[in-house]
């Protein structure tokens, strides 16, 4: 597998988007932009990707953004462009997820859709659908801006982070998580199709339960993310290189004949 040009992925900070950074190092990528709307983390994250690289001129840089700001993607993309010459992938890993409130998974009377307040639906709504929207919006006007060079030739790639919540109901705790990420696997599949033409493939990842540190640093949420777990094939929690992995196949050239794909990377567990 090789990724020989630059990469641009939001939500670099941690989990699943640190963990994709260090593969793209790692299979040949001249540079990745770590994005996040923690700027240390991005940084870390960055940092922490060069002692994978193998491309000898390798660069990582960091980068803050906040996905549900349109100016502030924009920016963001101007931003990578400016140090790297071109994008020919990107992968939108930003989001929140249903544990995202304190104290880890929220009581059932606080998300069930007929308590679900105005505030939640819309903050949800704006990083995990909005979000994608604006940036795979702005990524797509960079890449057909961009010439490919001889160095690095056309293989263009957005992969969007979804989740099995794209694909089939999570209740109770999700009546808006579920329908925002059912609106990135919407989004993804438009967007191959307008965009396929163009060479852009477009892709979406929908991970199950995932290792990150929102989860396996809460002793409660632990117990209740392993006990759904315990029902998938595998009967395992995941880790985010282990999407990484699909997520660096999908944007490589042995994928060429693959968009418009909703990929469950979950252990089974939607087969149950």
């Amino acid at each position: 597998m090789s990724l020989p040009g630059y990469a641009l992925i939001t939500g670099g900070g941690g989990g699943i988007g640190s963990a994709t950074g260090k593969i793209f190092a790692r299979e040949g990528s001249a540079g990745v932009a770590f994005a996040d709307i923690n700027l240390e983390t991005a940084t870390t994250a960055a940092e922490e990707s060069k002692k994978y690289a193998t491309n000898p001129a390798y660069r990582a840089i960091a980068i803050h953004v906040d996905v549900s700001n349109e100016e502030s993607v924009n920016a963001m993309v101007k931003q990578a462009l400016g140090v790297f010459e071109s994008l020919s992938y990107a992968v939108n890993s930003a989001g929140v997820s249903f544990t995202d409130q304190a104290g880890g998974i929220p009581k059932h009377s606080e998300t069930n859709l007929g308590n679900l307040s105005t505030q939640e639906w819309e903050r949800t709504m704006n990083i995990n659908a909005r979000g994608v929207f604006f940036s795979q919006r702005a990524e797509i006007s960079a890449m057909l801006k961009a010439k490919p060079t001889n160095n690095y030739p056309a293989n263009l790639s957005i992969v969007n982070i979804s989740s099995i919540g794209g694909l089939r109901a999570l209740a109770p705790y999700a009546s808006a998580y579920v329908p925002s990420k059912h609106a990135v696997v919407g989004l993804t599949k438009s967007a191959a199709f307008e965009h396929g033409p163009d060479g852009i493939r477009v892709n979406a990842v929908c991970p199950a339960f995932i290792e990150t540190p929102s989860n396996s640093g809460n002793a409660e949420v632990a117990e209740r993310v392993n006990k759904r777990m315990e029902r998938s094939a595998l009967g395992r929690v995941g880790k985010p290189e282990e999407v990484g992995e699909v997520i660096a196949f999908l944007s490589s050239e042995k994928a060429k004949f693959v968009t418009a794909v909703d990929w469950a990377v979950d252990g089974g567990y939607t087969a149950a």
